[in-house]
């Protein structure tokens, strides 16, 4: 193994990762997962020992998301969704350990959390030893590029009304998706004010559905609202077509799995 770090703050953090370059350890479970001999020899810097990367917090915005946030404390979440998706992520072993971060991080087309934090407006916060910024989640999972030297420190979500995750796989334990969903629904009036769906899991990266969204937009928020989901919006996605599913199967998913959503957001809202 080459050097390892293991800083208490932040500012030390981003100094080690300016001058060092080290790989990002956090949970360390996609090191376990895909590692290489060229991996363990790497110098690595351990970030799980920050507190300002983890936990959620309430803000005057909305709500910021430590990256080193583990899914164990996001069952927890005061946002629908991700206790949802966080309950379907690995095993309880995998959930103590995985960071969101790290989820959104590795860029993997199954990662739960991606459909999940995209519906929710997520906007990525970035800090450099010199510099800080934002980037749209939307615009990470399209290849945006991080500079070497910045760090994914939080998740900063806009505020949440109804929200909800759903994921199919082929078991119920330590399930790889072949599609997950999420919706985010603002009700104003009785009607669809906003509304804000996502799919993952059977694409190369998650990616929201803004035709759907649209057309969602003004109409009664009532559990009839899921009809208006057909094949039509799907239909200029690339769906992955795989030995775990072919694409009309995880087409044909995505749109039971939204008409859920859509239905159970509906009648809460209306409870």
């Amino acid at each position: 193994m080459g050097r390892y770090w293991r800083p208490a703050n932040l500012p030390e953090a981003l100094r080690i990762l300016g001058a060092e370059r080290p790989r990002i350890l956090a949970g360390g479970t996609r090191l376990v997962r895909g590692a290489t001999p060229a991996d363990w020899d790497a110098d690595m810097l351990d970030i799980s020992g920050i507190p300002a990367l983890q936990g959620i917090t309430a803000t005057a915005a909305g709500w910021r998301i430590g990256a080193a946030t583990s899914w164990t404390a996001l069952l927890g979440a005061p946002i629908a969704a991700l206790r949802q998706a966080a309950a379907t992520v690995a095993s309880p072993q995998v959930r103590h350990q995985a960071t969101i971060g790290g989820n959104i991080a590795a860029r993997f087309a199954s990662a739960d959390g991606a459909p999940a934090l995209l519906a929710l407006d997520a906007t990525l916060e970035l800090a450099s030893s010199t510099a800080g910024r934002s980037l749209a989640l939307a615009a990470f999972l399209a290849g945006a590029p991080l500079a070497p030297d910045e760090l994914l420190v939080a998740i900063n979500l806009p505020p949440v009304a109804h929200s909800g995750f759903a994921k199919h796989g082929s078991r119920h334990a330590v399930n790889v998706a072949e599609v997950t969903a999420a919706v985010h629904l603002d009700i104003a009036g009785g009607r669809i004010r906003a509304a804000g769906l996502a799919l993952g899991g059977c694409l190369q990266a998650a990616q929201r559905l803004p035709g759907l969204e649209a057309a969602l937009a003004g109409q009664p928020a009532t559990p009839a609202l899921g009809a208006a989901v057909d094949a039509s919006y799907l239909a200029h996605l690339p769906l992955l077509d795989d030995f775990r599913a072919p694409a009309a199967y995880r087409q044909q998913v995505a749109i039971t799995l939204l008409r859920r959503l859509l239905a159970t957001l509906t009648a809460e809202a209306a409870a």
